[in-house]
Order: structure tokens, then sequence, then C-alpha cells
């Protein structure tokens, strides 16, 4: 059927005239508007706004005007899941519900669920019609007693010529230098799992030279030009503050462990690089926000003193933008965007810590950290793995938590969390995990544990 469409609905900006002759209609006092959006004037509460707002600003002003959790102010939050509870709609939660700035926000935040196993990995802002995915690791290569869980959000422009990427935080150890009595006690090397701290060794890097470095991995090794770097002023204050925070936390935790804190540092960066992938030109921007310690401890020993000083630092955000240049301007704003909105979820950094605290009573109970070996980071792994070195695997992945033991249709054997009651087996031997009934996968068979 062909359809007949009028000249002036085919124009290229008919909407947004449409919408702008609408507006400027609704302001007239002689025009009552009954179009979606625009109530009556006469029902706005005014007096009511205005006294709410004088209560927030006389008790509450600082917590109000400053920045908060992307997902809006926790106690806002707990009170809408408590009314929906008084509306008879149970089962919501704070961490169920985000605060906007309006409509067309909550029509451009979109929730990034990990398909496994049910958990809301995080919420990513994106403009409408980019494909949002998502993954996430255990204890995987990288991961630190600290941050066992990884998480990467991706999305990307219909078209293909944009694609953004958030990356959660991740944290890195440098052994500054480390002396005794006979010389060189413990050695730096980029790259090693250190056993001490239960993370990954790398040299410490401000924001600008990480960006750098993720930008170089993107691109692969294709070379990289320095197109501008972004003015990072309106954060300067953030990233200070962020800075005397750390100090003051860490300064309190440290030295009643014999530790001295020597200086905290926070950096910010977000450069813009040119450069050619398969014959086309494009454009990598990468935000890092990095934070990072310097501390030392020595001791007395009848050999004499030994004295060791480390730098533990974080990447506490990373988010990326690939682009075609001709899309850089009008993306820039939008990767903006991005980067204020997206995070992980709180039931993804309250599975994190539960799984940092279990694998630091694993490591207590277990034998002292040289008993694994020299395995470096592969203890901590919770990656399952065939029958061939499923002995393996199982005399070390017992000390980090309570686990239980899965055979597959196949015969290999898969080694889950306790925390995790319902473990199902799909289609290509695909292994779901949740912790509720509510969650199992259609079409897949439910396991129980060998004994």
């Amino acid at each position: 059927m062909e359809l007949k469409l009028s000249q002036r609905i085919m124009k290229p900006d008919f909407q947004g005239e449409f919408t702008a002759s609408i507006l400027a209609a609704a302001a007239s006092p002689d025009v009552i508007s009954f179009a979606g959006g625009l109530p009556n004037p006469v029902s706005f509460p005014v007096k009511e706004m205005e006294a709410a707002t004088q209560k927030v600003l006389s008790e509450q002003g600082a917590v109000a005007l400053q920045y908060s959790s992307t997902q809006g102010y926790l106690p806002l939050r707990q009170w809408a899941a408590k009314r929906y509870e008084v509306l008879g709609v149970t089962d919501v939660e704070a961490d169920d519900i985000i605060i906007t700035n309006g409509s067309q926000q909550a029509l451009a935040m979109t929730y990034v669920p990990a398909q496994a196993n049910g958990m809301t990995l995080g919420h990513a802002f994106v403009p409408e019609g980019f494909h949002v995915s998502a993954d996430f690791s255990i204890c995987d290569d990288g991961a630190s007693v600290t941050n066992p869980m990884q998480a990467v959000f991706e999305a990307s422009s219909p078209d293909g010529t944009v694609s953004m990427a958030y990356y959660s935080r991740r944290d890195f150890v440098q052994i500054v230098d480390a002396q005794g009595p006979s010389g060189q006690l413990r050695v730096h090397q980029d790259g090693v799992f250190d056993e001490l701290f239960l993370t990954p060794m790398l040299t410490y890097q401000k924001a600008n030279a990480y960006s750098a470095l993720m930008a170089l991995m993107i691109a692969g090794d294709e070379s990289l030009a320095l197109a501008f770097d972004e003015d990072m002023t309106p954060y300067q204050d953030a990233v200070d503050q962020q800075a005397r925070r750390n100090y003051a936390a860490s300064k309190q935790q440290l030295e009643p462990l014999g530790f001295t804190l020597e200086g905290a540092e926070s950096t910010v960066a977000q450069p813009v690089y040119t450069v050619t992938l398969d014959g086309e030109d494009y454009c990598v921007t990468v935000f890092s926000w990095i934070s990072g310690l310097q501390f030392s401890s020595g001791m007395a020993t009848i050999f004499g003193p030994t004295k060791e000083t480390d730098c533990a630092w974080a990447v506490d955000a990373c988010f990326a933008m690939l682009c075609t240049p001709d899309r850089l301007e009008q993306m820039l704003p939008v990767f903006r965007l991005f980067v204020c909105n997206t995070t992980v979820s709180e039931q993804f950094i309250q599975a994190n810590r539960q799984l940092s605290d279990a694998i630091r009573v694993g490591t207590v109970k277990g034998r002292s950290l040289s008993s694994f070996t020299g395995e470096g980071s592969s203890y901590l792994s919770a990656e399952t793995s065939s029958g061939d070195d499923y002995d393996n695997i199982e005399a070390y992945t017992d000390y980090i938590f309570d686990q239980n033991d899965y055979t597959l249709s196949d015969g290999t054997h898969v080694k889950v969390s306790t925390d995790y009651g319902y473990v199902y087996q799909g289609d290509n031997s695909v292994v779901y995990i949740s912790d509720s009934a509510l969650y199992q996968p259609g079409g897949a068979v439910q396991l129980t544990p060998n004994r």
C-alpha cells in the first residue's frame, strides 16, 4: 500500500519545527494546551516546592549541591522503593531505581544485564538506537583480591561509526624499592601477579599515560597520533578532593598496621588520538581517572633493618570511544554523558565485595602464600575447566571459597560457589548460575552437586 504524505511532513526538519510550533503556541496566555507534557500551570505546587527546597538547603545543602551516586540520592531511592511497596508492588529495592533529570534521560538509560546469571551488571547512558552489550569475568587475568570481578560494557551505533566502552575498576601495585641487609628483597615486574598484595604488578601511571596505553590496546599495533587533550579543569576540584579523601582514609587504615603513608595523588585525562585501521581513519578518545598511594614499611631483624616502599594504585574509571573523524565533534558531548552516567550496579559491587572477602578468608585458612607454588594469579581463578586438569584445579580453588562440584553431560567438571544454589546446563554445555529459582533459562537442565 502506498502512503501519501503531505510535502510539509516530508520536510527534513519537520519534527523540530512541529515541536517548536507547539511550544510557541502553548506560551500564549490565550491558549489552553492539551499537549502531552504541558500541564496547567495552576496545578504547579510552587509554594510546596519552595518550602521543600528551603528545607533541603537548610538541612543538607552541601549534600544536595554536591555530585552523588549516578543512580541518584540513596535516601530518595529508598523512599521511592518503599512507596512502591505501599502501592502493592513488591520486590522493588533502591538498587532497582534511578533518579533522572527528566523523561528523556530515562528513555536513554538502559540497564546492562548479565545473561549468564540474571545479575544486573550496571546501567549505561547511550543514545537512542545504540546496541548495548556486556561481559564480566571472575578472577581472570588482571583481577586483584580487592576487585576480583571485572565488567566491560560496550555500546555501538546502528551504522557502526561509533563505539563506546566502559571498564570497571582495576587495581595494581608497584614495588618501588625493597631492601634488606643482603640487598634487594623483592623485584618489581610488570605483568606479574604479586603474591604478597594479591594484585597484578604494573608501574604507576598517571591518567595521560594510562589513556595512551588503553588507546594502544584498542588500536592494536597501529601507530597513534595525539590530536588534542580535552580540558579537564572542570574535574580538577573533584580530583583533588578524591586525593585528600584517599590520603585521610588510608592514613587511618595503614598507620595502625605499621605502614608510613608517604603521599597520595589523583589524576584525570581525556586525550583524543587519530589512527588508521584497515585503511579507514578513526579517532580514539579515552577518559581515565587514576588514584595512587605510596607507602613504606620496615622492621629490624637480627641481620639488620629491612624497608620496602610500594605504590598501590587504581584505575577508578576508564571509558573509551572509537568513532570516525566526522562524528567526533557531535559525539564528544554524548561521550561525556556516557562517562557521567555509566557504572556498575550496587548488586555487582556487593557481589565483588563478597567474593573479595571470601578470597581473603580462603588464603588465611589455607597455608602460607608460598604453598600456592608460584601459581600467581592462577589460584584466584574460578574458571572451570575440563577433566584433563580438573585435579590440579581442585587442589587450589577450595582455598578460595566454599564450592560445589558439578559434572556436565560431557563429563566436564565445573566448580561453583555455594552462594549460588541453582546451577543449570543449557545448549553447548553453557552453564547458568543463580541464587534464585526464578532465573531458570528456558530449555536448561538443573544440575545437582556431586557428593
